[in-house]
């Protein structure tokens, strides 16, 4: 190495440079650090409210999905019921019909 290398950390006007680029760093360090740890919290509320909307969403309809299926399960019930009892009083008509016939006959 030649001389003004190994002369250069001792003259204060090199020294005084190297501490200002230093802080310098230093500032720009905890600056940037600072702004990536601001950003990255903003970021992950973001993400987290976009989770719970997501998640709300998601129950909204699962319950509007249950309510639509009770409601179509209870009309199939219904409907199946009505049908029974169709079948049941057709039976009877029939019978009571064949019951005056006979009587007549």
């Amino acid at each position: 190495s030649s001389g003004i290398n190994a002369e250069w950390p001792l003259r204060p006007g090199n020294q005084n440079q190297s501490l200002k680029l230093l802080n310098q760093n230093q500032n720009l360090s905890q600056n940037l650090s600072q702004k990536l740890l601001n950003q990255n919290q903003y970021l992950s509320e973001k993400l987290l409210n976009q989770n719970q909307d997501q998640r709300l969403k998601l129950l909204n309809q699962s319950w509007y999905l249950s309510q639509k299926l009770l409601n179509q399960n209870q009309s199939l019930k219904v409907l199946n019921q009505n049908q029974y009892l169709s079948q049941k009083l057709s039976k009877q008509n029939q019978s009571q019909k064949l019951l005056n016939q006979n009587q007549r006959q």
